[in-house]
This record gives structure tokens, sequence and C-alpha cells, in this order.
């Protein structure tokens, strides 16, 4: 059973996503305005997964709060990754460079 929400009267002025043209209408809309946008988000995000989620606006919003921090950190931890990978290819590069000049070097004295 997924979680609906029945749009209200008062619910029409609420823009779902913030307009490009006007973004300090977004800024500018009320807190609880706000948190019901979000909570659209991460219902729509989350669909039947949510069906036992309670929805109420501060936890729907400290849930978004969370996933977006979790996200942050999931990437901030593939750059440290990629990162670390990439110093360690240039190691054996710089490696496979050293024992190539050595050689090129043995070469000429051998010549």
């Amino acid at each position: 059973m997924a979680i609906q929400y029945q749009a209200q009267d008062s619910d029409k002025d609420i823009p779902m996503e913030p307009q490009k043209q006007t973004p300090l209408l977004f800024l500018t809309m009320d807190f609880k305005k706000e948190k019901l946008r979000i909570a659209h988000a991460v219902i729509e995000q989350c669909g039947d997964d949510m069906q036992n989620y309670t929805i109420s606006h501060g936890t729907v919003y400290d849930h978004w709060a969370c996933q977006l921090q979790q996200d942050f950190q999931g990437k901030i931890f593939n750059m440290k990754h990629a990162y670390n990978s990439l110093q360690d290819q240039f190691e054996e590069v710089l490696a496979a460079n050293t024992i190539l000049h050595h050689e090129l070097g043995m070469a000429r004295q051998n010549a």
C-alpha cells in the first residue's frame, strides 16, 4: 500500500520544484510549504518503500536531510578512493619510468 497525498485547495500555490526564472520565490517560501515540497520529493523518490514510514513534516525532512548527507559522504568516499587509486597508478608509472630511465642509461653505456 503506497502512501498517497490528497491535495487541498490551500496547496495549489505550493510550487513542487524551484522555478528557474524566480529563484527568490523558492527561497522565500514559508517553512511548512518547503517541508511539504520535500515530503513530495521523498515520497516520489521512495515510492512503495515508504509504506511503513510515518509521514510527518519533521520526519520526512529529517529523512531527506539524512539521505542528502549520506549521498554527500558517499561522493566524498568515492572521490577519496579515486584519488588513492590514481596515486597508486602514478607511483607505478613513476617506478616504471625510473626502471626505463636506468635501462636506457645502461644501454647507452654499452653502445
